[in-house]
């Protein structure tokens, strides 16, 4: 508050006084009140800043979270769309084919083979399968001495061979002139398999004799062929 001395105006002049001190202290008094608003809203103001930048500061650091989180989310996607890929990678695949018959064998003690019709084509992303070829009755006749009645399989990929038929065999041997018919089956791993490649697996059937004075002959039916990819 704003203290005047006191008057020595003249009496006619005190009135004109009092009016002047009136005001400057009604001036001084808003200047004190705007001040005081000032200071009341910029510490408001400051408290306010101080408040959002918090917030500011909070949401920004939920946002890294997020983004963290979002990443680990991001992996686990791949992570499991490749377990799913893997898993509908191992898959089966069968074919049956048709009764395959040699007609005679001469007895010249030489392994014969042909091509059955159950056969499949199929990628093999592990580099692993398992074979497995399969004649429900293998009837062999074998002449007036020996002969041998055998079913195996051919791989290629792309038309190259990657294993040769007869590497392994399920094989049904007669001597003295036998006659008889058994099943066969033949199981197999095959590793090292191209895995970008399409692969082809036939059954084969394969034949030998040495009954020189009477042929021999075997007639396979019931034929097929099973490859199964396996797990790394």
């Amino acid at each position: 508050m704003i203290e005047f001395p006191q008057s020595n105006a003249p009496t006619a002049q005190q009135k004109w006084v009092r009016a002047v001190e009136k005001a400057l202290r009604e001036a001084n008094d808003l200047a004190s009140t705007i001040k005081n608003r000032t200071s009341n809203s910029a510490s408001a103001q400051n408290g306010t800043s101080g408040l959002l930048q918090k917030q500011v500061s909070t949401l920004l650091g939920q946002v890294d979270q997020l983004q963290e989180q979002g990443t680990h989310l991001d992996r686990n996607t791949a992570t499991l769309q490749q377990t799913v890929d893997y898993i509908n990678s191992l898959v089966t695949v069968s074919s049956n084919g048709v009764t395959f018959n040699t007609g005679d064998i001469p007895g010249d003690q030489t392994y014969r083979y042909g091509r059955g019709t159950a056969v499949v084509t199929l990628r093999v992303p592990t580099g692993r399968m398992l074979v497995t070829v399969s004649a429900g009755q293998c009837t062999l006749a074998a002449g007036t001495t020996s002969a041998i009645g055998m079913i195996t399989f051919d791989t290629r990929a792309d038309g190259f061979q990657i294993t040769p038929e007869a590497q392994k065999t399920a094989r049904l041997y007669l001597q003295n002139g036998m006659s008889i018919g058994v099943p066969l089956l033949l199981n197999r791993v095959v590793e090292n398999v191209p895995v970008d490649r399409d692969v082809t697996v036939a059954q084969y059937f394969g034949t030998w004799s040495a009954s020189a004075n009477a042929s021999a002959n075997a007639q396979f039916t019931s034929n097929s062929i099973t490859v199964q990819v396996l797990g790394d």
